[in-house]
């Protein structure tokens, strides 16, 4: 038994003996947990270190949910089987198809934007990809480069100064365009943009033909036929604390063939400028003001195709010219941190010259008035529910062989819309 017993306290000796030497070759504080996300506080909030590199990197994008309502989709119908209405042409209905509806779609964006720091100031890349669930679309909304003062890739015309539309619906010249670009600083907020734009883009058109009263067999199809110039933009602007002012000019020029295979050129140009001015935290006013000959896209020009007139946003007709100007005013406040209300409005006119028409459609000359409201209301960071309205009245200004032709088309439209939004970005 005294044997026995010995034996069992030398070995809990030994055990208690080889568990303070193990312990003793453990570390004494624990490891630093690993960190495989670099915050770059440098590039600003939310970017981060892409692994293995000095390049930072921030992901961005929202997902919106649109619900319409009003008599949305209030057009004149064209059947090309229809024979010519009081005489005129063949496939244009003097009857307007008006009715009230409802409409869902689901709106979305990632973004993506990079940051890397050189001798020249920051390498800045942003891509944006949009995506529109209602029509089933995918596209690049934006992608572009800037560096050293140069832009380059799909960024918005320089003929636009931050001006959008409050949702859909308002004529803005905030297009994206392939574009080549410099900017100068000159300090105190001025600065001086030169770009080469891709004209392609900036064309207006409704892929119908145009059709000359005196030679109706020579009609021009608004099909791209080539382009001859890029569109030449330039801007001169200033931003400071009160807001910010620019004038920016544009040549652009555009290349149809007509009927007989015979090719056509027309030249023009616009002129735009824009304002921007902060009263206080809470109040912001901005203006617009935009001429164009033969450039209609430089001021926003035709842009409303659910009016009841399908405008004729084309650049030319064979022969004669096309002027147009527009005016927008935007007034924003903030009610609260959380709820604020944009007013807009934005007229239009939009001029041809020369007894010329444009087949299948019921409209030449027109006015376009657009008059609309957004008010958005932020619960929490990162949700915003959103009501907007507009109202849009289009006036016809036919010419007297257009309403010899077709007299019983009305002269005016007016249309009404309401959208409900639940955006949820990130």
């Amino acid at each position: 038994m005294t044997f026995t017993k010995s034996l069992m306290l030398g070995s809990a000796a030994a055990l208690v003996a080889v568990a303070g030497a193990s312990a003793a070759d453990l570390p004494s504080k624990k490891a630093a947990p690993a960190q495989y996300v670099k915050i770059c506080d440098a590039a600003g909030a939310g970017y981060f270190y892409i692994p293995g590199s000095d390049t930072c990197l921030k992901i961005s994008g929202y997902a919106e949910l649109q619900i319409k309502a009003g008599n949305i989709g209030n057009q004149y119908s064209v059947d090309p089987g229809l024979a010519a209405p009081n005489g005129g042409i063949p496939g244009v209905t003097t009857s307007k198809a008006s009715r009230n509806s409802h409409t869902f779609s689901l709106d979305n964006e990632i973004v993506l934007e990079a940051k890397t720091k050189t001798s020249y100031g920051d390498l800045y890349t942003k891509v944006a990809y949009e995506g529109d669930v209602g029509v089933n679309s995918l596209e690049i909304d934006r992608a572009y480069v800037q560096w050293a003062g140069l832009t380059a890739g799909r960024y918005t015309t320089f003929m636009n100064f931050g001006m959008g539309g409050l949702y859909h619906g308002f004529g803005t010249n905030d297009y994206g365009t392939n574009l080549l670009a410099y900017t100068a600083s000159f300090g105190g907020g001025f600065s001086a943009t030169l770009s080469i734009e891709d004209s392609t883009i900036s064309r207006q058109g409704v892929g119908l033909d145009l059709v000359a009263a005196a030679a109706p067999a020579t009609n021009y199809n608004l099909a791209n036929n080539g382009a001859r110039t890029p569109d030449v933009v330039g801007q001169l602007s200033v931003a400071q604390g009160w807001g910010s002012f620019g004038i920016a000019a544009g040549y652009h020029n555009s290349t149809y063939v007509n009927g007989l295979g015979l090719n056509a050129s027309k030249s023009g140009f616009g002129i735009t400028s824009g304002a921007t001015v902060k009263f206080g935290p809470n109040d912001t006013l901005s203006l617009f003001a935009g001429y164009e000959r033969n450039a209609l896209k430089f001021i926003g020009g035709g842009f409303l195709a659910n009016n009841g007139w399908q405008a004729s946003t084309v650049d030319f007709v064979e022969g004669h010219n096309q002027t147009g100007w527009a005016l927008t005013g935007q007034y924003g406040h903030n009610w609260t941190p959380s709820v604020s209300t944009t007013l807009e409005a934005t007229y239009q006119a939009v001029r041809y010259d020369g007894a010329t028409f444009l087949h299948n459609t019921a409209t030449n000359n027109y006015n376009t008035l657009a008059i609309g409201q957004v008010t958005k209301w932020s619960p929490v960071a990162g949700l915003t529910f959103g009501l907007d309205t507009t109202y849009v009245r289009t006036s016809n200004k036919w010419n007297v062989m257009q309403a010899t032709i077709d007299p019983a088309v009305k002269r005016s439209s007016s249309e009404f819309t309401a959208q409900f939004r639940v955006n949820r970005s990130f």
